[in-house]
């Protein structure tokens, strides 16, 4: 809460940093997701096992996805007082 009532009118390096990380994050996330709805959706690949894409370096490349977007966000508050406090 407290680096959320300090307001900043400048962006810093940390902030397109954390911005860039968080896309990547978002990326990565929202790719997974396709790919994975787009495998179930296909009744040739009932019961199998997604080997292909993301997936084929990760058993969950969307959950990943969402930790890099987290990632960002901690980068970002850093930009602010007191930031640190924020990965507690």
């Amino acid at each position: 809460i407290l680096t959320n009532t300090i307001v900043s009118a400048k962006l810093n390096t940390l902030d397109y940093i954390g911005v860039m990380i968080w896309i990547i994050g978002f990326i990565c996330e929202t790719v997974a997701d396709i790919q994975i709805y787009t495998f179930l959706n296909n009744p040739q690949n009932h019961g199998r096992i997604m080997r292909s894409g993301l997936w084929r370096y990760s058993r969950h490349p969307n959950y990943f996805g969402e930790s890099v977007m987290w990632w960002g966000i901690w980068l970002i508050t850093l930009s602010v007082p007191y930031g640190w406090s924020a990965i507690i």
